[in-house]
């Protein structure tokens, strides 16, 4: 079970002992960046492999095997049909698009993180107006969960894994 809860929390400070190795932290640090396929492109070498995804959050994937992206901005599309709802995953090597029957509505700037073995993502902005809910991603299919209590609607927001 999933609930949200308001904690306060002393000040983030970087920690040395990250579990990503280099690709994927740097994938990360692209993606948080908002840069889009041609920069992953050049920075990785992954060729046209990499999605084309600016401002969409990632988070390890389950067990720490993969990275999850979900949708994001296509710099290549005109405003609004940018706003992807796209799901991929990179293993340290290669980007993979995951077919999901059922993916979250279409978004953009959302906080995603592990949480056992799910990557649960929150809010994000459509286009028009922030969004409020929260979706589990298991390595196969989301899930929209009902959460008691939910923060308010936020875009720009931030998550991070529990140890």
């Amino acid at each position: 079970m999933i609930a949200w809860a308001l904690v306060p929390v002393a000040p983030f400070f970087p920690v040395e002992s990250t579990r990503l190795d280099a690709p994927v932290a740097l994938v990360l640090a692209l993606t948080a960046f908002g840069c889009g396929r041609t920069e992953l492109e050049l920075e990785t070498g992954l060729g046209s492999s990499a999605p084309a995804a600016a401002s969409a959050p990632a988070a390890a994937g389950p067990a720490g095997s993969k990275v999850v992206l979900f949708g994001g901005l296509n710099p290549g599309v005109s405003f609004p049909d940018a706003i992807e709802n796209e799901t991929w995953t990179f293993d340290g090597a290669r980007w993979a698009q995951v077919a999901v029957a059922h993916p979250p509505p279409a978004r953009y700037e959302a906080a995603m993180a592990t949480l056992g073995d799910r990557v649960v993502l929150f809010g994000g902005y459509d286009g028009s107006v922030p969004l409020g809910d929260t979706w589990a991603f298991d390595g196969a299919s989301w899930t929209e969960l009902s959460i008691s209590n939910p923060p308010p609607a936020r875009a720009v927001a931030g998550m991070g894994a529990l140890p």
